[in-house]
């Protein structure tokens, strides 16, 4: 489906403003993406609303994704994997937010500076399908996912809300998880390669 509707798109806009055959395909597959995750958002945001849990699910994406723009992470290869996979990240932010009442300060501590640290040493993750080669990107995004993590870290240290806390820590912990070297053995190679 969202083929069809970017192929439709595209050729709109080829209409209206020249294309050759290669920049249509890019715009195609961009539209695609497009698509995709939209559809994937709307449906767990649906799944939210029909638990009662539709701002629950929209906060639990929105620092996960946030945090994989600049992060990376495994990406699973099929549309309804990813879309079961994230629904897996909404429903233990969920599931933790109801269940853990309470983290020792030691243990927050540990988390936060767990996550930070692995994220400076191992993001950005980077897939076959979607390899950074360019230092400069490598750095930025680098940089980016540890700038962001520290956000989000310190609005789950100030937030008086423990159950806020524990949905938004869920998704960031289990994006750090995602980055990790155990999962893969390329990224770390090549990124010691362009050294």
């Amino acid at each position: 489906m969202e083929h069809m509707l970017a192929s439709k798109i595209t050729a709109w806009c080829s209409k209206r403003n020249d294309m050759s055959e290669t920049q249509a395909i890019a715009v195609t597959y961009g539209i695609e993406l497009i698509f995709n995750s939209l559809f994937k958002v709307i449906g767990l945001v649906l799944l939210g609303v029909v638990f009662g849990r539709a701002w629950e699910v929209i906060l639990s994406i929105g620092c996960f994704s946030l945090l994989r723009s600049c992060a990376g992470g495994v990406h699973v290869k099929s549309s309804l994997g990813c879309f079961l996979s994230m629904a897996f990240v909404c429903v233990l932010s969920c599931v933790g937010a109801e269940y853990i009442s309470y983290l020792p300060v030691g243990v927050m501590i540990l988390l936060s500076v767990g996550i930070i640290v692995l994220i400076k040493l191992y993001a950005p993750f980077f897939t076959e399908n979607n390899p950074i080669e360019d230092e400069k990107i490598i750095k930025k995004k680098n940089i980016g996912a540890v700038i962001i993590s520290v956000i989000l870290l310190t609005i789950i240290w100030i937030t008086p809300i423990w159950e806020m806390k524990m949905i938004m820590l869920m998704p960031i912990t289990l994006e750090t998880l995602s980055i990790l070297p155990c999962w893969h053995g390329r990224s770390k190679e090549i990124k010691q390669k362009d050294a």
